[in-house]
């Protein structure tokens, strides 16, 4: 059914590169456009960041955080190995701020204790839409290191929530899985790594520690990006244009 309700449209939209790939290898007779998804740039917008430090409680402090459901595959795992593996120096700087609920929480609440991180991570819950912007300006880096599970169809599709942090001027690390590279652009405010990498994202954590400057001229890369190329205004010129470029029926043709 799905193949041929694809294979019959004029044309499918997809969320990424990654997705529309998804729906050629279920319908390879669908027409197919990848439009990567936007981001409310005024919603999700640089702020205060120290104001923001201190409404989470952690100012004075390099600040990490991740956006999502909890789930195994979203690599929550990965960023806590990172951190587990750098100097202490580098880890006592460190703080971790997960948001988000999901069925994985006990888990990673396990691995926190086995790490010894219970001092450098902080399980926040739901946030609400309103509290993220502040949340991602509290940020210093922010991280989704999912994995793909394809057995599982388990999958980051595109990845909103690095749009949302670059509108706010917070660098980004993702994995190079499913939509991910569609969402995060390296040289453009973010890096991608391996998918369980967790030894290269230790060298990021160090280099953030080290050299903060470059990761703020990289938050300011990535706000750039978004008012370049990210804005629900540059997603609707897509849209409409690739709209009208559809070869209709005429109207009472059949």
């Amino acid at each position: 059914m799905l193949r041929r309700v694809c294979e019959a449209a004029d044309l499918v939209i997809a969320n990424s590169e990654y997705t529309r790939k998804l729906v050629l290898e279920g319908a390879p007779g669908a027409k197919v456009l990848a439009i990567p998804l936007a981001v409310d740039h005024e919603h999700f917008s640089p702020g205060d960041a120290q104001e923001a430090k201190r409404r989470f409680g952690v100012a004075n402090k390099v600040v990490l955080s991740t956006v999502s459901r909890l789930d195994s595959y979203k690599g929550h795992d990965v960023v806590l190995r990172a951190i587990a593996a750098s100097s202490e120096r580098i880890r006592r700087n460190l703080v971790y701020l997960i948001a988000g609920k999901g069925p994985h929480q006990s888990e990673l609440e396990r691995q926190v204790t086995e790490l010894g991180l219970t001092e450098h991570v902080r399980f926040l819950g739901f946030v609400a839409e309103d509290d993220l912007p502040d949340l991602y300006r509290a940020s210093d880096l922010f991280l989704l290191c999912s994995r793909q599970a394809a057995e599982r169809q388990e999958v980051e599709g595109f990845g909103l929530v690095f749009l949302e942090a670059q509108a706010c001027g917070i660098p980004v690390i993702g994995t190079r899985t499913g939509g991910i590279p569609d969402a995060v652009k390296e040289g453009e405010g973010g890096w991608l790594i391996e998918q369980g990498d967790a030894a290269a994202l230790s060298r990021f954590l160090s280099q953030l520690v080290d050299n903060p400057t470059a990761f703020l001229e990289a938050g300011k890369c990535a706000r750039n990006r978004v008012e370049r190329q990210c804005t629900w205004e540059h997603y609707m010129r897509r849209f409409v244009a690739t709209l009208e470029s559809l070869e209709m029926p005429e109207e009472g043709a059949k």
